[in-house]
C-alpha cells in the first residue's frame, strides 16, 4: 500500500498522517486524519484475533481459525 515511497491510508488510499504496528519493521495499518479513529479500534482488533470485528471495520474478509 505504497505510492512512490510515501504511506497511504489502509482505508480509503489518501497520504496517511501515521500508523499503528507492533513493530518500526512492519508497516502495520497506515492511516489519514479522517481514518486515525477506526484504525486504532482496526489494530485492537488484531493484537486480540478479533478477526470477525476487524473485518467489520475493514470491508475485509481475513480468514478465521475454525
Amino acid at each position: 500500500m505504497e505510492v512512490k515511497d510515501k504511506i497511504i491510508c489502509h482505508k480509503c488510499g489518501k497520504p496517511a498522517i501515521g500508523r499503528y504496528s507492533p513493530d518500526m519493521d512492519i508497516s502495520g495499518l497506515a492511516f489519514c486524519d479522517e481514518h486515525q479513529e477506526l484504525m486504532a479500534a482496526a489494530f485492537y482488533c488484531l493484537i486480540k484475533n478479533d478477526t470477525e470485528t476487524f473485518n467489520q471495520l475493514m470491508g475485509t474478509d481475513l480468514a478465521t481459525e475454525e
